[in-house]
């Protein structure tokens, strides 16, 4: 790569940077203080969950050993890597399904943790695969730490995994927001709707920014996948840690929707609130 290499290594170092401290910030300021526990502060706070798992697998190490081209972390966590970078991404977006779903349907969700528990679940389901077909000879032999898709799933994995991983998300959401606003046609309309509304529509955005940054990266495995000329380019390399680094700045801006979502609820909080009695006589 050149001269392009420690260009990489500091952008990388940035977007972890902000990610570990932003998505870290979130995880403990809900924790230590109770008022920034609102039902959609919950739902932001797994997502920082999530990218705080995709900041160590997604662009700590693998970036890093494709920079250096070899697999020096051990065969443990080359098992552990693709399998939690998905798991990452998986959680980040259908957090943001489940949270919409619940307020669009109008229950005030407040036992939050089992749905957040269930997609956690779910999405170690669904990404096991990324663990199971680890290439291990390629490990032993090679130092390289690749998943090796069986034949009939090779071409189509690409866009599946885009499908599946930022396509749907976007696409649920989108609907579930359209949804709650047409609710004045509906017949249906008040403070609440306007209120669960403009909540709604800050996980719209999450899920638009999460599709917007992983675009180019699943675009270009699509292409890789179908076009060999692509796949023998010596700047595909490149082309792919860009992609990567585009795609992990999704992580970056998780704290700032988790303040913008908290100050909505609380705000709701202090104008329901009783006016505070005078003892003066």
């Amino acid at each position: 790569m050149g001269g392009v290499g420690p260009l990489f290594y500091v952008a990388f170092a940035l977007l972890l940077v902000l990610g570990v401290v932003g998505n870290l910030s979130v995880v403990l300021m809900a924790c230590c203080y109770a008022r920034l526990r609102t039902p959609a502060g919950l739902y932001a706070v797994n997502v920082a969950a999530a990218d705080l798992l995709f900041c160590v697998f997604g662009i700590l190490l693998d970036p890093v050993s494709v920079l250096l081209r070899r697999w020096p972390f051990g065969e443990a966590l080359c098992y552990a890597c693709s399998f939690s970078e998905h798991l990452g991404v998986f959680v980040h977006g259908y957090t943001l399904v489940v949270a919409a779903a619940r307020f669009v349907a109008g229950r005030h969700p407040r036992p939050s943790h089992l749905s957040n528990l269930g997609v956690w679940f779910l999405g170690a389901v669904v990404c096991m695969p990324h663990a199971l077909f680890v290439d291990s000879r390629a490990l032993a032999v090679h130092g390289q730490c690749v998943v090796k898709w069986p034949a009939t799933v090779r071409t189509p994995e690409p866009f599946v995994c885009f499908a599946a991983l930022a396509a749907s998300p976007f696409f649920l959401v989108t609907v579930l927001y359209i949804w709650l606003r047409m609710s004045p046609w509906r017949g249906v309309a008040g403070r609440s709707v306007v209120r669960r509304a403009s909540l709604v529509r800050v996980f719209w955005l999450m899920a638009l920014l999460l599709l917007l940054c992983r675009t180019p990266l699943h675009v270009t495995r699509c292409l890789a996948g179908v076009w060999t000329a692509l796949r023998a380019s010596a700047h595909l390399t490149v082309v792919i840690l860009a992609t990567r680094a585009v795609a992990a700045a999704a992580v970056c801006f998780t704290a700032a929707f988790f303040f913008d979502l908290s100050a909505k609820q609380l705000a709701r909080k202090s104008s329901h609130a009783p006016p505070a009695v005078s003892n003066n006589v």
